[in-house]
């Protein structure tokens, strides 16, 4: 009897015990000095291209703050955005999209996350505009704030456009943005102007079955690069496609341009009617492309004064055959922002099967001349020269190269495996620093190239690849 009167008592002091806990009302603290801290009091976004009426929402990189409750009670706090609905901000409460909440509640000694975007409407300027607003907590009568505040720009915007007849770009105020692709028509022709910027969105292309004329000049190249323009992107690759020449394409140049943060900066696809070059190419620098740099297949490219690095694959690949003239250029790959196991550099005759079986034999001609052919693989450049197409010309001469290839490319006056001393290739500046062996080690061509990728004099012992060294 006594050990089941002690059972029962203990029963029920465990009963009274959860009763009373479960009746006993949550404290919250409600002092009017008591606040909220953050994680900052201001987040700024970058430059966002405006909304286009109809079409597509350009969207911000989404940022995010914390709020903190450093007191030993549970706080409410109500939450609004403080332009309302009107806002172009959007956020998001740890997970619950909403513009108004009210009496959120924040646990002692615990945070909230808070997540922030924006679109930004048009405003036909052509000057950057800044748009601003807050998130206001109002806490035990006290109203405290994190400021919003964004850059906006409005643009020429095109959304699945096909270019008819003579069209040229030459707005340098305004950028051109290109949503899901541009197509330059066949007969066609697109003129971009100097210091024109041309921006695109994920997966879009710049498709050319005309012609392409790129007129920057040395002081105001043009740009072409994705749409993000906030610091965290400015070397992101895999922003946008990039530029591809068709097969009916032709008579296609490019000068002083930069070409970058894509997947492929220029594809060159099969000859054109006529003969000649379809695409001359100069003093350009494409950059930070996932697959490759310039791409020719079948094709016949001319290029000058290039730089191309930092490339998921190929900073060149020249495959299927065709007609390659590459000159004081630079082909540079470092596994900075990519794990890379193909070379640099490639060269291909190899042959064409359709889907009839039927087999294209295609005869290839190289001239590379000036050039740096560089990068942190052990062997940075590959050839495949077996295909039944002939080999007309297949010469590389006067170029640094970083290769294994030693009995076959220790010709020609190159210097193999001898670092060319970029100045800071992390950064991307390739330009040759003070203790380069690309330093007058060219000799002048014939005809000479005058000036380098930057519009600068060579001197009267010219260096080896797309930068003049000044001293």
């Amino acid at each position: 009897m006594k050990k089941t009167g002690i059972w029962i008592l203990s029963i029920t002091l465990m009963a009274l015990l959860v009763y009373g806990s479960s009746c006993r009302k949550e404290q919250f603290e409600s002092d009017p000095s008591s606040r909220l801290t953050f994680s900052t009091d201001t987040l700024m976004f970058d430059t966002l291209f405006t909304q286009l009426g109809g079409g597509p929402n350009p969207r911000s990189v989404n940022k995010r703050f914390t709020v903190h409750n450093p007191h030993a009670k549970t706080i409410k706090t109500s939450i609004h955005l403080g332009m309302g609905n009107i806002s172009p901000f959007r956020i998001n409460v740890d997970g619950l999209p909403v513009s108004h909440i009210e009496d959120y509640e924040i646990r002692p000694n615990d945070s909230i996350y808070v997540f922030v975007e924006l679109s930004i409407d048009q405003n036909n300027q052509t000057n950057p505009l800044i748009v601003q607003d807050s998130v206001v907590f109002q806490t035990n009568g006290n109203v405290q704030d994190v400021k919003l505040v964004a850059w906006g720009q409005d643009a020429h915007y095109l959304v699945d456009s096909v270019l008819t007849g003579n069209v040229t770009w030459a707005d340098q105020t305004k950028p051109y943005v290109i949503f899901n692709s541009v197509l330059v028509d066949e007969n066609a022709s697109l003129t971009i102007k100097e210091g024109v910027k041309v921006y695109s969105s994920v997966n879009s292309k710049l498709y050319v079955n005309g012609t392409l004329r790129i007129e920057g000049v040395k002081d105001n190249p043009v740009v072409l690069q994705g749409a993000r323009l906030e610091q965290d992107y400015r070397n992101t690759p895999s922003q946008w496609y990039g530029i591809w020449l068709l097969t009916e394409s032709r008579d296609n140049s490019i000068r002083y341009a930069e070409i970058k943060n894509g997947v492929i900066g220029v594809r060159v696809d099969y000859l054109q009617n006529g003969g000649g070059f379809k695409l001359d190419i100069q003093n350009t620098k494409i950059l930070n492309m996932s697959a490759g740099g310039l791409i020719g297949y079948t094709t016949w490219i001319k290029a000058t004064n290039v730089l191309s690095a930092n490339c998921g694959q190929y900073t060149f690949l020249g495959e299927l055959g065709g007609h390659y003239e590459l000159t004081h250029c630079t082909f540079a790959n470092y596994n900075t922002t990519f794990l890379r196991s193909k070379p640099a550099f490639g060269l291909s005759n190899a042959d064409y099967t359709d889907t009839n079986g039927v087999v294209t034999k295609n005869p290839l001609y190289f001239d590379v001349a000036n050039c740096i052919i560089w990068g942190s693989l052990k062997e940075e450049l590959t050839f495949f020269l077996t295909g039944g197409g002939s080999l007309e010309k297949t010469t590389i001469r006067n170029s640094i190269l970083k290769t294994e290839f030693v009995n076959d490319l220790n010709v020609n006056d190159n210097i193999l495996n001898k670092d060319p001393y970029f100045k800071d290739y992390r950064e991307l500046n390739f330009q040759l620093d003070t203790l380069s062996v690309a330093k007058d080690a060219a000799p002048v061509l014939n005809p000479p190239v005058l000036i380098d990728l930057l519009g600068e004099l060579r001197d009267a012992q010219p260096d080896i690849g797309a930068f003049e060294r000044k001293e």
